[in-house]
């Protein structure tokens, strides 16, 4: 269950956000050599996430686009995604960020503030 969130912003956020949005299958950014992932700060809000995409070719576009040969696409469940997030290896990470238009990525909230 999420807890109350001290940033107005990101309450927004999280009571604008539509769990049917969030695919059951999704594709991270993997760093192998490192074993992580690609993550998000957003300032104005305030909220920190590991980026996902809804299908291997939005995320494989993201990579060209960002012009980055290290990373690769992972394919995992909704489920699996949500257990990186909340490993204690990544203690900042509090969402899952939809990046499938990622001027308006979508937020799927893995922990409250309090955990963090």
């Amino acid at each position: 269950m999420i807890s109350p969130i001290d940033n107005p912003q990101t309450l927004n956020l999280l009571i604008s956000l539509d769990l049917n949005e969030f695919p059951e299958n999704l594709f991270m950014l993997h760093y192998l050599e490192n074993d992580k992932y690609l993550g998000y700060f957003s300032p104005e809000d305030g909220v920190s996430g590991l980026v996902c995409f809804s299908s291997a070719d939005l995320a494989e576009n993201f990579l060209r686009f960002a012009d980055d040969n290290n990373a690769s696409t992972k394919a995992l469940t909704l489920d699996e995604a949500r257990a990186i997030a909340k490993d204690p290896k990544r203690p900042k990470v509090e969402a899952l960020l939809l990046a499938d238009d990622p001027w308006k990525p979508k937020t799927l909230f893995v922990r409250s503030r309090q955990e963090i």
